[in-house]
């Protein structure tokens, strides 16, 4: 065989050349050395010779060996992103457009109750989803539909498995984008059940050291303004130091009566109970409970209204610890010499709210987290110490009950306003 390979390349240069060539194409291409790349043949006619044969016959081994190389390669790769993702400790998946589960990590199958065989099935056949109240969820509003539409969704969720108790879940579930279309989405969830106890033991926590303190303190506060109506039995500066032990005692109970707002919405107990109320009447009344903590801490206050009376039917207990909240951060976080306006505006069927201070903002990379429990921005711990920040959580609970809306538009050290739209 080998003799004969010799008698033909000795025939002339062009065999010489393409009997080489087809030896060395072989070990290039699978070693990947070089990009090969279809020579122009300088004759065509030399496809229809033995040296063509020999050619094409060379470059067909060489391009099916190249294959099982790539094959082999994309098995290896493969079976370590597997491995990597077997490994994650929060339960993912992965949904093709056909809703149908391609891939689920065995931390997710046992979350769920599931088995390796439920990969190919549709995903709404192995499990269900629950809201907080226990109404189920359709198909076309879960979060794999909602990402399968398009859009990234982020959320807390209950997952129902076949055969166990349902499950708390922090859920993200993104969708996979080729060529500007969704092919599909990817789940990532965790389950929250200890978190959610946790919770549940600091809001018992703090409702009950709440109702204690508050009894003490109410006692504390008739005491006070009783010497305070005896005023001429002091001096100037034991006046001073009641008026003080005043103003102390009544921004605890304000604090003590914000933690009792945060366990009554949490367990369900704050009930809304809708009743006509004049709104620039109640607002011009409520402000001016603020002028003593204006006068002290230097800050100008002002409501405006174009409005000489509006009215709509709301519940005036949430609709007052909205006010009190945003009114009372823009005080607290406005320097002295600022100013806080106050506006309400008539929205048809709805009114609207805007408290616009002249404070210290809120920084960009904390505003996602503004209205979360007790979570206080960075500059807001350095500029006031002393605070819990659940004032804007309560806020925003108060302003859901009330079945509204509430946002900011906020820069550091120029301020912020927020606006809550309420129906009439």
């Amino acid at each position: 065989m080998a003799e004969r390979f010799l008698n033909f390349i000795k025939v002339s240069r062009t065999r010489r050349f393409w009997a080489v060539f087809s030896l060395l194409i072989l070990p290039i291409v699978l070693h990947a050395t070089v990009a090969f790349a279809p020579p122009i043949f300088p004759e065509l006619k030399v496809l229809n010779t033995s040296v063509g044969h020999l050619l094409l016959l060379a470059l067909s081994v060489a391009i099916a060996a190249l294959m099982v190389n790539i094959l082999n390669q994309i098995v290896v790769a493969e079976s370590k992103y597997k491995a990597l993702l077997e490994s994650v400790g929060d339960g993912l998946y992965a949904i093709d457009k056909e809703k149908n589960i391609v891939f689920m990590n065995e931390t997710a199958q046992e979350m769920l109750g599931l088995k390796p065989g439920c990969i190919g099935k549709k995903f709404y056949e192995q499990w269900l989803n629950e809201d907080e109240k226990g109404n189920p969820v359709s198909t076309e509003k879960r979060p794999i539909s909602i990402a399968l539409s398009g859009r990234k969704i982020s959320t807390m969720i209950y997952y129902v498995p076949l055969n166990k108790p349902r499950i708390p879940v922090a859920l993200t579930v993104t969708p996979v984008v080729l060529y500007g279309k969704t092919v599909g989405a990817i789940g990532v969830f965790r389950d929250v059940t200890k978190e959610q106890a946790i919770d549940r033991a600091k809001s018992e926590f703090i409702s009950i050291a709440s109702h204690q303190l508050r009894t003490p303190l109410i006692g504390i506060r008739w005491v006070i303004e009783r010497m305070i109506k005896q005023k001429d039995e002091f001096s100037e500066k034991q006046k001073t130091y009641l008026n003080d032990i005043s103003f102390s005692a009544q921004r605890l109970t304000s604090m003590i009566e914000l933690l009792l707002d945060v366990s009554r919405i949490e367990s369900g107990a704050m009930k809304i109970t809708p009743k006509p109320v004049e709104l620039v009447e109640f607002m011009n009344n409520y402000i001016k409970e603020y002028r003593l903590l204006c006068l002290k801490k230097k800050v100008q206050i002002t409501f405006k209204s174009n409005l000489k009376t509006l009215t709509a039917v709301t519940d005036i207990n949430a609709l007052r610890i909205i006010l009190q909240n945003l009114t009372g951060n823009a005080i607290d976080y406005t320097p002295a010499g600022g100013k806080v306006d106050i506006r309400l505006e008539d929205r048809e069927k709805r009114f609207l709210i805007v408290v616009q201070d002249a404070g210290i903002g809120i920084a960009r990379a904390d505003q996602k987290r503004v209205f979360e429990k007790f979570f206080r921005a960075g500059n807001a711990l350095t500029f006031k110490t002393d605070g819990a920040g659940i004032g804007l959580y309560v806020t925003a609970e108060a302003v859901k009950l009330l079945g509204g809306k509430i946002w900011f538009e906020s820069e550091e050290n120029k301020g912020s306003t927020f606006y809550v739209e309420l129906p009439k």
